[in-house]
């Protein structure tokens, strides 16, 4: 999907910043050109631990849905979905689902007709930007980002998103 295109900041790295919040001004639009549906299979290891990883990208029309699962023993250690559409911006989440072994599962809801996102967890709800990620797109969205444009893969450039993750945690992520 081609974006609307807005200059690219060339900021130094950092770590996220602290949580989204109104007044705060959200990170550029990027080109995208996302890549072709995929299955990637890794080894997991866990100190002496072994097994599988597993980061499944559909896209059939404009939906996609995004999957990632560590297992090492019963239960997965990890799996997690994101899905949504494609738009203008890339990536547009609708719903991410973060389960971790023995823990109850968490979510994040984009409400675009609200521009909203919510929490199953946490009462938080944080003002949505177009491109915001959730803690799984964002891979799929920089990759999309970088196909686009080839000089953002250069030593120094940087691409700057939003994203957020299924704990009310969120920022913005420069990479």
């Amino acid at each position: 999907a081609e974006a609307a295109s807005s200059e690219p900041t060339t900021a130094s790295p950092a770590a996220p910043m602290p949580v989204l919040a109104d007044g705060r001004a959200p990170p550029p639009v990027y080109p995208t050109r996302l890549p072709a549906s995929t299955l990637l299979r890794y080894e997991a290891r866990r100190g002496v631990a072994r097994g599988q990883a597993e980061l499944g990208w559909q896209r059939s029309g404009e939906r996609y849905r995004l999957s990632f699962a560590v297992r090492i023993g019963a239960p997965a250690a990890i799996e997690q979905t994101s899905e949504g559409v494609v738009d203008a911006a890339g990536l547009a989440p609708s719903r991410f689902v973060d389960r971790r072994a023995r823990r109850a599962a968490q979510a994040v809801n984009f409400d675009r007709a609200r521009s909203a996102i919510t929490f199953s967890g946490p009462s938080a709800s944080l003002a949505l930007w177009p491109g915001t990620q959730d803690a799984l797109s964002w891979v799929v969205q920089l990759a999309g980002v970088v196909a686009a444009s080839a000089a953002l893969a250069d030593a120094g450039t940087h691409v700057t998103l939003a994203s957020v993750g299924a704990r009310g945690d969120g920022g913005l992520r420069t990479l």
